[in-house]
């Protein structure tokens, strides 16, 4: 699929693009029982490395580039974040 011009000016703009339809539902419910089954398991690997700060914890995934910023002590996932490796 080609970027229509307006495409590309909504991304000149604003850094992003939104496309609508391009998955089906059932595509979209795949991706949100993968999307889950991520962040279980990332509960499940990664509770003993975790670093409090402040009222976070964050644990660096060293292997896949990803910090990951917990909610407080709990098993609740604030958000992945890909940082490159030279800023840690």
């Amino acid at each position: 699929m080609r970027l229509t011009e307006g495409e590309w000016a909504d991304y000149r703009r604003d850094g992003y693009i939104v496309r609508r339809g391009v998955f089906t539902e059932g595509e979209l419910d795949r991706m949100r029982v993968a999307g889950d089954e991520v962040i279980e398991q990332l509960v499940a690997i990664h509770r003993s490395r975790r670093m409090p700060a402040g009222s976070y914890t964050f644990e660096l995934e060293a292997a896949s580039c990803v910090m990951i910023k917990w909610e407080g002590d709990s098993d609740v996932i604030h958000g992945p974040s890909s940082s490159p490796q030279e800023t840690w």
